[in-house]
């Protein structure tokens, strides 16, 4: 009996939060990792929308119509991926700055000599296996399925649109990206710029010496020793970043 019951008033219902549920795997770092198969990443989606429902009071009856659960499925995804993109927008802030250290020390130059070969910075897995670090150490993961659980109070299961202040509002907060990206990026663009000013001057002073041949290898070591040396300094602004998206995804989801 209860079978049909579920069937009759919450089966919609979990059919919505898992479509929130799912948006959220999509745009959340970590869930939507590469490091996690797909298989997983569905199953985990349908067990976590499971665990919601009935936290809810809300009901959705068989006999509403196939619209209007359509619409209700799509403005529950975009609500979802919106919560994640919060926090995809500042991890995306880190990998820039990533691209920063690369093209400074001159490691983008491989895709000159490989066009195969990956967009993403060579040292942009070990700054982003930095930040998933902090991030899950924090229990950031957490915190943004709770943010998405809680997030029925202020938007119900059945909604029919969006609140074009939350998308306003991500707008504005996307422009922090790259504010971000050049405020991390500064130290060794600073350096980096000494060290050419130096290659010029030893340049007029030695004509003789192949400034090209000596200077990448050089702003490669100094760019490491740099880099090395800002571990510590990027786990401090990672976490400051983890708290600041957490600030901004409680703020879309629970105002």
């Amino acid at each position: 009996m209860e079978i049909f019951i579920f069937l009759e008033n919450k089966f919609y219902v979990w059919a919505l939060i898992l479509s929130r549920i799912a948006g959220m795997m999509l745009a959340t770092p970590f869930y939507s990792g590469w490091f996690i198969p797909l298989r997983v990443k569905v199953w985990l989606s349908v067990f976590l929308s499971w665990l919601i429902v009935y936290t809810t009071s809300y009901s959705v009856p068989l006999t509403t119509p196939v619209f209007s659960i359509t619409l209700g499925l799509l403005n529950n995804f975009i609500i979802g991926a919106l919560i994640g993109f919060i926090a995809y927008v500042l991890i995306s802030s880190v990998m820039s700055a990533s691209g920063v250290f690369s093209v400074q020390m001159g490691f983008m130059i491989a895709s000159s000599f490989d066009p195969s070969a990956p967009d993403v910075p060579l040292l942009g897995n070990i700054v982003y296996l930095l930040a998933m670090y902090v991030f899950v150490s924090l229990k950031g993961h957490l915190i943004f399925y709770q943010i998405v659980a809680e997030s029925f109070k202020e938007f119900p299961p059945m909604l029919y649109g969006v609140d074009f202040d939350v998308i306003k509002f991500l707008m504005d907060k996307s422009g922090e990206m790259f504010v971000i990206a050049l405020q991390l990026g500064m130290t060794i663009i600073a350096f980096m710029l000494v060290v050419t000013v130096l290659l010029g001057i030893i340049s007029r002073l030695m004509p003789q010496l192949n400034v090209f041949m000596v200077g990448i290898p050089l702003k490669i070591l100094i760019g490491l020793i740099l880099f090395m040396g800002m571990i510590p300094i990027w786990a401090e602004a990672f976490e400051y970043l983890v708290m600041k998206m957490i600030n901004y995804a409680r703020f879309v989801a629970l105002r």
